[in-house]
């Protein structure tokens, strides 16, 4: 009896692999998740996505605008043991500081009742949610971010930053309203 000394696998044991590897590759794309149309690409995934028309743009003139009303205040009374100690102000500065890493442009911080188009305008606001970390986004001409507490001012921020970083300008995000409502 002559042994081969290069043995090859038999084409039995090659078939039953094959189809080992296509059974493994098809139950793989079966389960993978499909991201929904509402799917933004942002961490945590945002709720109650509503597009827009067009989009929230960020120009060499925006500002981060805070709500005079609420400039000094933490929370408009939802409390929890993890809740931001910073003001809306200081919330908001934070916020231009990461604009400006993003986009190369930190916007100017300014406190006021409104604010014009291409600006940020962050407020505080008792019915958005009932988790401090609870947020909505409302893009469109002006960002406008609203929470209970500064803590979903934060995330609102961090949504909006994850948007623009998907821009390859990092200068728009698409226009809309979505929120982190239960944290």
């Amino acid at each position: 009896m002559k042994i081969d000394p290069h043995p090859r696998p038999s084409l039995r044991l090659g078939g039953a692999i094959a189809v080992i590897v296509a059974s493994l590759a098809g139950t793989l794309l079966a389960t993978a998740p499909v991201a929904a149309a509402t799917d933004l690409g942002v961490v945590p995934r945002v709720h109650g996505w509503t597009p827009a028309t067009g989009t929230y743009a960020y120009t060499g003139t925006s500002r981060l605008v805070v709500d005079s009303a609420d400039a000094g205040l933490t929370t408009t009374g939802i409390t929890a043991p993890l809740a931001s100690k910073n003001t809306l102000l200081q919330t908001a500065q934070n916020l231009a500081a990461e604009l400006g890493s993003v986009t190369g442009r930190a916007p100017a911080v300014v406190t006021a009742a409104s604010a014009s188009p291409g600006d940020i305008f962050v407020t505080l606001d008792a019915g958005v949610s009932t988790n401090v970390e609870g947020y909505k986004a409302d893009l469109g001409n002006i960002a406008t971010l609203s929470a209970p507490a500064t803590s979903g001012i934060y995330y609102a921020g961090e949504t909006l930053l994850q948007l623009l970083r998907t821009d390859s300008a990092h200068a728009s995000a698409p226009a809309g309203v979505m929120g982190l409502l239960h944290g």
